[in-house]
């Protein structure tokens, strides 16, 4: 299963905020469901799907699911309600990332990632610069030209500028990036796959740290308000690491 972490932006109470989980179930059939952090409650599902949802992400009032099929799906976060669905793709989707101004982005097994518009899934752009699977995707809005970054099992970071829908430079790591996280607009952390974190400044396009993450493997990472960096195997250990230190 995947989770993401969804805010209403019109409720500032605690329950607000839920988290959404996708996967599948005992028959291998696909579910999207979507519960109350603050008290665990189950505010909805959707089960029975065809394919299984592999990633998400959320805006507070749409939830964005991809799945094994190449599939990307919208549901209303409130209730559920399937808005669209689109064959984005025609391989796994790996990850996926709401852009401002109406655009999602996504990426896939074969290395290929699209801009799409939100309110039905239309294509706007893609690019093939990956040579591998893409293994994550993020953003930084808080600066202009908006910054949309990849990483990739060919061991490359990608820096993009959507918006204008090129590529701006790369680094070239020496194995693959199984995930990474963005830490503001210029460094990013990868990871690669004997769990060590890669402290990446992405204007240079150098490496500046290499430091074990102390996981044999890292699935998941996020940045937390607090300034700390959370790592995850994906079975039962997270770790809290310090980030200031590296920007």
């Amino acid at each position: 299963a995947e989770g993401g972490q969804d805010t209403d932006p019109t409720d500032n109470s605690e329950l607000a905020l839920r988290l959404v989980v996708v996967g599948a179930v005992g028959d291998q059939s696909g579910f999207v469901g979507c519960h109350r952090i603050a008290d665990g409650e189950a505010q909805w599902q959707v089960r029975g799907l065809e394919a299984v949802p592999v990633c998400v992400a959320a805006d507070g009032r749409w939830i964005y699911a991809g799945d094994d099929a190449g599939r990307v799906t919208v549901y209303r976060a409130t209730d559920g309600q399937q808005v669209w669905s689109r064959q984005v793709h025609t391989k796994l989707v790996t990850a996926l990332v709401v852009l401002p101004g109406g655009v999602i982005a996504s990426a896939d097994w074969g290395g290929k990632i699209v801009l799409s518009r939100q309110r039905d899934g239309a294509e706007l752009h893609s690019f093939q610069q990956h040579r591998d699977r893409v293994s994550d995707l993020g953003a930084w809005a808080q600066q202009n030209p908006l910054r949309l970054f990849s990483s990739g099992w060919d061991g490359t970071v990608r820096l993009w500028y959507p918006e204008q829908f090129r590529l701006v430079r790369f680094v070239q790591l020496n194995e693959p990036a199984v995930g990474m996280e963005v830490i503001d607009g210029r460094h990013i952390v990868a990871a690669n796959p004997q769990g060590d974190l890669l402290w990446i400044d992405m204007d240079s396009a150098q490496v500046t740290r290499a430091e074990p993450s102390g996981l044999s493997y890292v699935h998941a990472m996020l940045v937390v308000p607090s300034d700390r960096l959370l790592v995850s195997d994906g079975l039962r250990h997270v770790r809290s690491l310090p980030v200031q230190h590296h920007r």
